[in-house]
């Protein structure tokens, strides 16, 4: 599927571009193609190959390590098993940045997800309602949108559907090389949180394949539901810690109360009443409400009968 991501890209109309292909250790049957891929696209295509490890770099590493062989004044990204459908993607893109009154810091536009052949409008549908009814266009579509903006219509930017000014991902420092999932959030709410200007176009550019929920052949898939809930409150809790927009901080606080209360019902279901009442708890702190009172409190009960018996 690396190949069909690749030719997303050469097929591209706007022809000033550059493809780095990032090979984080594959072995065997995947080596053989990542090579066969290199030969079949000398001089069009720069692989490069990381050393090889127990269970790779990860995502995060392989991205920033591209990122920094990189020669353009922006950045595109593509996970080995999406690819862009939109041929026009980066001519409208250049066309956006040339004609706005300053500089735009990055460009936003939609993706559709695919699971099991089932197509689906992606993240940021919300946010082409609101651009729609709230601002104007320019003559390409497109819209200037703030954090504010981005932040109250929940959902968030892929990767896959975004151009970020390359001096910004330097300053965020990429993508954060300490988590192996949720990295996606985790970057798109940084750089909205440090981004000046903002760009966003209702473009589909993207097409991201959703993993089988049935295989562990990727980090996904591979990582239990629970260790993925503790990596959302990683960057969340970095998030309101370390923003600089007020409404970039208020978000996080708003999903971290709503991880919590994941966890809380997640161990609940388990019959874990101990740790599902200190994280219910965690949840009645960040955003109190009755109704979640009232939860807390029966979990409580739950766990001093648990301990009783």
């Amino acid at each position: 599927m690396v190949e069909r991501a690749v030719q997303s890209v050469l097929c591209q109309s706007h022809n000033s571009f550059e493809v780095l292909v990032v090979n984080d250790g594959s072995d065997g049957e995947n080596e053989e193609a990542y090579q066969r891929l290199a030969e079949k696209y000398r001089g069009k295509v720069v692989f490069l190959d990381l050393d090889q490890t127990l269970s790779g770099h990860g995502q995060c590493y392989a991205v920033n390590v591209g990122a920094h062989h990189a020669s353009g004044k922006f950045l595109g990204f593509l996970d080995d098993d999406d690819f862009w459908i939109d041929d026009t993607h980066l001519a409208r893109v250049s066309n956006i940045i040339a004609a706005s009154r300053g500089s735009v810091d990055v460009v936003l536009s939609n993706q559709q997800s695919c699971s099991n052949g089932d197509i689906r409008l992606g993240w940021l549908a919300g946010v082409e309602y609101y651009a729609r009814e709230k601002l104007k266009a320019d003559q390409f579509g497109a819209y200037e949108v703030t954090a504010k903006d981005l932040m109250s219509c929940g959902g968030f930017g892929h990767p896959n559907a975004m151009i970020v000014k390359h001096t910004l991902f330097d300053a965020i420092g990429g993508f954060d090389r300490h988590l192996r999932c949720q990295t996606d959030r985790d970057f798109y709410v940084r750089i909205v949180d440090k981004a000046k200007k903002i760009a966003y176009s209702p473009a589909v550019t993207a097409q991201h394949s959703v993993p089988d929920k049935s295989k562990s052949a990727n980090v996904s898939t591979g990582t239990p539901d629970d260790i993925k809930l503790l990596a959302r409150l990683y960057y969340q809790n970095k998030a309101i810690m370390f923003s600089e927009k007020r409404e970039v901080r208020f978000a996080a606080r708003k999903h971290k109360a709503y991880t919590l209360k994941r966890i809380a019902r997640s161990r609940r279901l388990q019959h874990d009443y101990h740790t599902a009442s200190h994280y219910a708890g965690q949840a009645l702190m960040v955003d109190f409400s009755l109704k979640w009172l009232v939860y807390y409190m029966d979990t409580q009960v739950r766990c001093w009968f648990a301990r009783s018996r």
